[in-house]
């Protein structure tokens, strides 16, 4: 627990002391909201969440802009979306 704290503090200094741009990387599962990742501006996307899903086979995450998968060694410069890709049964 005290890790988390002390990573959260290191964040939000840089968010709120620093005013470092944060973007937004919203992630959807059949159109609801899955999962809200935070990067600042000019860092590398996150490693993208695996979702759990009982009902369909996750295949992975494509953008809402250009239906492309995430691209994990560019720099975040605007706030992205992207949606799950199943396979049903």
């Amino acid at each position: 627990m005290a890790d988390y704290i002390l990573e959260r503090k290191v964040f939000l200094d840089k968010a709120w002391i620093e005013q470092t741009a944060i973007h937004e990387i919203e992630l959807f599962i059949e159109d609801a909201p899955y999962d809200t990742l935070y990067v600042f501006s000019g860092e590398k996307m996150p490693k993208m969440p695996d979702a759990e899903i009982s009902y369909a086979e996750f295949l992975g995450w494509t953008s809402e802009k250009d239906g492309q998968p995430p691209d994990l060694h560019i720099p975040v410069y605007e706030d992205m979306v992207f949606h799950a890709v199943l396979q049903y049964p």
